[in-house]
């Protein structure tokens, strides 16, 4: 799961989200993974957004939804809560892809 990935390097997830894009020597390596994690997304939520150009932003906004709320739960909020804001950002996810359906 990417938030027991981000437990286990904090430092490096959120160097990786939020500020290696805003660095120069980073800055096409952080947009390729941003590219690359938003082609997975599209692929993800294809079956359920069918409008091409409304699931090319969903699946960036969802990726940034993901990992910038794992980022955020990094700096706030507790290990032994982990499961259960996992179990809140997924429903998040699944509320998101669902407005976008129509549905």
């Amino acid at each position: 799961m990417l938030l027991s990935v981000g437990r286990r390097h904090p430092d490096a997830f959120r160097l990786l989200w939020r500020h290696a894009r805003h660095e120069p020597l980073f800055e096409k390596e952080a947009q390729a993974f941003r590219t690359i994690a938003a082609g997975f997304a599209d692929d993800f939520i294809r079956p359920f957004v069918t409008d091409k150009e409304l699931r090319h932003w969903g699946a960036a906004v969802i990726v940034d939804y993901l990992y910038g709320g794992i980022c955020e739960w990094l700096d706030t909020g507790r290990r032994n809560r982990d499961d259960e804001f996992a179990a809140h950002l997924q429903a998040g996810a699944r509320a998101l892809v669902e407005a976008w359906s129509g549905g």
